[in-house]
């Protein structure tokens, strides 16, 4: 078949792009931005279009996915493939497609989701199994992908919450790590959000499981329902799978009653080792061997954008990572004071979206309190109204986290951002820049990588 993306550069386009090339379809795409995820397509042999025109659009196209963020009325290409009487499918419609042709495993929740695919991909490679996998982020067991194509009968998916992405996957197995409201650019309120996630763990198979964290309220209100066995974990308390922290990203894994032994983390934060236990009690549900587990836990060095060490910049440690939520963000701080704790802490933080930073701007203004200093270049704006972007600014956001923290500051942009940081940085600091946007730019200028 002859297949083309609308907006082919998203991580979860590009992964099912490359999945369908694995198949042995034609595959060509388009995309207004020109990133590492799309230049990787084009290294795969894959065609893609640096605009998205109408002409771009041929009769002898069997099949168009498009992503859920166009905007299908004035796309000239969705209006033309319309025109054309050509099948058209949204990306959940794609990805629903994918999952039904294996024993699919997704991982849903509002944080976590991608550390937690990402060491069950660990988990599985040691253990030896020839599965598939559709990540939210690159990998460097993957070969720096985001994706695996395998001949055995999983497929382990990161499933997004965002406008109902997940909805058209049946899984014989789920993993939720959390659930707290986000994305009301789509959803009308908490529990519009919470009632997705409901909906969604209502469709795992019935002789399937569920595994849920026992610590978050919210997981298990949604879960309520269910009719397939719930697997719980836990860091707080005994679940069926559990464990008492016992140091830096270090602790003890018990099924029940039973200790299994001690695993030791190369990632740092307490919310790491939530994630560790939600790929662990999954993968040990699976049958996969315990050997294996500790082994994918503690040989995982972190995956693309999730605190990730980029390189240093006067000696200073850089880091990139991709929390955009309040939650994220004092979570992430928190781990890299934990393991630097005589660092000083200087955070260059790009809100994504206005409406995002406008609804959580109480919530932002405290999530910086571990950092010694933070930076705000811009907002990067996505899917915003004109009133949110009258509403909300880089100054007001700078003004309420003042409130709260001694040095906070807005930079007029990347260059300043980048200049500033060139004379400010020395090896007694540690620099994170975080954000879903485009900031990452900021991380390539300072390293000296693209």
């Amino acid at each position: 078949m002859k297949i083309h993306f609308i907006g082919i550069g998203g991580i979860g386009t590009s992964a099912i792009a490359r999945i369908m090339q694995s198949q042995g379809h034609e595959i060509s795409g388009s995309d207004l931005e020109q990133t590492t995820l799309t230049k990787d397509l084009v290294r795969g042999g894959i065609k893609i279009f640096p605009r998205q025109e109408a002409s771009n659009i041929t009769e002898d196209i069997d099949l168009i996915i498009f992503t859920e963020a166009i905007d299908q009325e004035v796309n000239p290409e969705f209006q033309r493939a319309q025109e054309l009487g050509l099948i058209l499918k949204s990306y959940r419609e794609a990805l629903g497609i994918i999952s039904k042709e294996k024993k699919t495993i997704a991982v849903v929740g509002s944080h976590g989701k991608t550390t937690v695919t990402a060491l069950l991909i660990n988990i599985f490679l040691e253990a030896g199994e020839d599965f598939s996998a559709l990540l939210g982020g690159k990998m460097e067991e993957l070969g720096g992908a985001n994706f695996r194509v395998g001949k055995g009968d999983y497929f382990l998916a990161e499933a997004c919450e965002y406008k109902e992405n997940f909805s058209e996957i049946r899984p014989v197995a789920a993993v939720l790590t959390n659930v707290e409201v986000d994305h009301l650019d789509y959803y009308r309120d908490e529990d519009h959000y919470k009632g997705a996630f409901s909906k969604f763990l209502s469709q795992v198979d019935k002789k399937g499981f569920v595994v849920l964290n026992m610590d978050d309220q919210n997981s298990q209100e949604v879960s309520e329902k269910v009719s397939c066995r719930k697997v719980t974990y836990s860091l707080k308390k005994k679940a069926d799978y559990w464990g008492p922290k016992k140091g830096f990203g270090k602790f003890t894994l018990y099924q029940g009653s039973d200790c299994l032994g001690d695993i030791s983390l190369n990632i740092p934060g307490e919310h790491n080792i939530y994630n560790a236990l939600a790929a662990a009690a999954c993968a040990l549900e699976v049958q996969i061997p315990f050997e294996a587990v500790k082994r994918g836990l503690e040989k995982f060095g972190g995956s693309w954008r999730r605190l990730e060490y980029r390189g240093s910049l006067n000696k200073a440690p850089v880091f990139d990572d991709y929390g955009h939520h309040p939650t994220q963000v004092k979570a992430t701080l928190k781990a890299l004071k934990e393991k630097y704790p005589k660092k000083k802490l200087i955070c260059v933080y790009q809100p994504h979206q206005y409406s995002r930073t406008k609804y959580f701007l109480e919530k932002f203004g405290k999530a910086f309190l571990e950092a010694d200093e933070v930076i705000v270049p811009n907002i990067y704006c996505v899917r915003d109204s004109g009133k949110d972007l009258e509403d909300i600014s880089p100054e007001r956001l700078v003004a309420e986290i003042s409130k709260w923290h001694p040095n906070c500051r807005e930079r007029k942009g990347f260059e300043e951002t980048i200049r500033y940081l060139r004379e400010a940085a020395s090896e007694d600091d540690l620099v994170v820049v975080m954000g879903a946007g485009d900031v990452y730019k900021i991380t390539e200028e300072l390293i000296g990588k693209k």
